[in-house]
């Protein structure tokens, strides 16, 4: 999950009916970085922010939360809210870009973020996981030029860039490609997963648009949910957007790209 796993303000008594119940038969773990609903407390100013949260996904051992009822899904174990994933086909790091409108990246984690790029192996791929998106043509939130710039200092300090960056925050799906350093890698927006209310684009989003003078938008889909699958292994990230309608149909994969991890090039 990139993010906003509860809304509106992360507090622990709605991961029963918000995260638990909605993933009941899903029976695989599932490792989260914290939106900034997830760290908003303002309901309740007593509560730490990020509580709930720590106590769904942080736990110093997995157990049985009392929100889960009989979901029989027991809380994990990551060993903070920001991490890194690793296994034989691809590394995910994980940032947590905090509550304040545009994300804020405070120094710790930042200078964190170079030392993983930098130790990341380099014979598979590598994937940034954040909440607030660099690039968004939404009409709510839109992209966030800090958190572009926070990305592009990271990459030049480490000498590395990842071969993907999936972020949430806006309730839609889209994917652009950046062009730095002679490489092409996908940005992509992907927030439609369960939140109600859906964000529209604004005017004159189109595909092909040109954002900046190296990224485009590729695609974008605003009008339903649905869930982004990514597939590590033989040299290729390959990405599929899949939609789903109010009735809970699945439909045909409405985008699909593929990241060759020698050329850089996104097909």
């Amino acid at each position: 999950s990139v993010g906003d796993v509860v809304y509106f303000n992360g507090d622990e008594q709605d991961y029963g009916d918000q995260f638990y119940e909605p993933y009941a038969h899903y029976t695989l773990p599932i490792v989260a970085i914290p939106g900034n609903h997830d760290g908003d407390n303002s309901d309740n100013t007593s509560v730490p922010s990020l509580s709930a949260f720590v106590e769904n996904f942080c736990s110093p051992s997995p157990h049985l939360d009392p929100q889960a009822d009989e979901t029989n899904r027991d809380t994990m174990t990551q060993p903070n809210v920001y991490w890194t994933l690793q296994d034989d086909e691809l590394t995910i790091v994980g940032l947590y870009t905090n509550v304040p409108s545009g994300g804020v990246v405070k120094p710790d984690q930042a200078a964190w973020f170079v030392g993983e790029l930098k130790d990341a192996p380099t014979d598979r791929a590598l994937i940034v996981a954040m909440h607030h998106p660099a690039y968004s043509c939404d009409a709510m939130h839109g992209g966030s030029a800090t958190m572009g710039s926070m990305l592009d200092a990271s990459f030049q300090q480490a000498g590395r860039y990842p071969d993907l960056i999936i972020a949430g925050h806006v309730h839609n799906y889209q994917r652009f490609t950046r062009k730095p350093a002679q490489r092409q890698i996908p940005y992509i927006v992907c927030g439609a997963g369960g939140y109600h209310n859906l964000h529209a684009m604004a005017p004159g989003a189109a595909n092909g648009l040109q954002v900046t003078s190296d990224t485009t938008l590729e695609a974008f889909c605003a009008n339903e949910w649905g869930f982004l699958r990514i597939t590590a292994g033989a040299g290729r990230l390959v990405g599929e957007y899949v939609a789903v309608d109010k009735t809970g149909t699945v439909k045909p994969a409405m985008d699909s790209f593929a990241v060759d991890l020698q050329t850089h090039v996104v097909s």
